[in-house]
């Protein structure tokens, strides 16, 4: 997989965690990086972000770092890009309750390169299964290999809205 290793996105993971924290603290590291902290992800091609919006937090995201010098992509309401240089964040915003309460239960933990808000992994996990292309499966099946205390239980009950279940398809 081509793409970015921790160390080389450290810049624009803080960055953007830097101004989410400022602007809009209702957010998670999601995606590859995640994986990362939870797994043996070795790569990436962009740093993720799940932001629970309210009010004018987004226009103040966007207004933040067109200010910092970031690029703002807008790719759909529910979705920005921030490039910095050849590096992007995307940042997703909540909008179902798989997603909202993956924000809530988010908690700020030291990535190595520094400290963000982290998805917990059961939330990670239901993301993955939700998201369902191949790179999520080997990254759920690499998250559950190597995480033997993650809450099944509670990922069951997350994906349940979807009559989806961590074990379905060798999970």
């Amino acid at each position: 997989m081509s793409g970015y290793s921790r160390d080389e996105l450290a810049d624009i993971l803080l960055a953007v965690a830097a101004l989410l924290q400022d602007t809009a603290p209702a957010y998670a590291l999601i995606g590859g990086a995640a994986v990362m902290a939870y797994g043996e992800r070795a790569r990436t091609r962009d740093v993720d972000f799940l932001v629970d919006f309210q009010g004018d937090q987004q226009a103040l995201v966007i207004a933040r770092a067109e200010a910092a010098g970031m690029r703002v992509e807008r790719k759909a309401p529910w979705h920005l890009r921030l490039w910095r240089g050849e590096q992007y964040a995307d940042l997703v915003t909540a909008e179902v309750d798989v997603q909202r309460s993956a924000v809530r239960c988010a908690q700020e933990a030291d990535l190595r390169v520094g400290r963000v808000r982290l998805v917990d992994v059961e939330h990670l996990v239901a993301l993955k299964v939700l998201a369902g292309r191949p790179r999520d499966r080997q990254d759920v099946e690499n998250i559950v290999e190597m995480n033997p205390g993650l809450d099944r239980v509670q990922v069951r009950r997350l994906l349940e809205p979807w009559g989806l279940d961590l074990l379905e398809g060798g999970w």
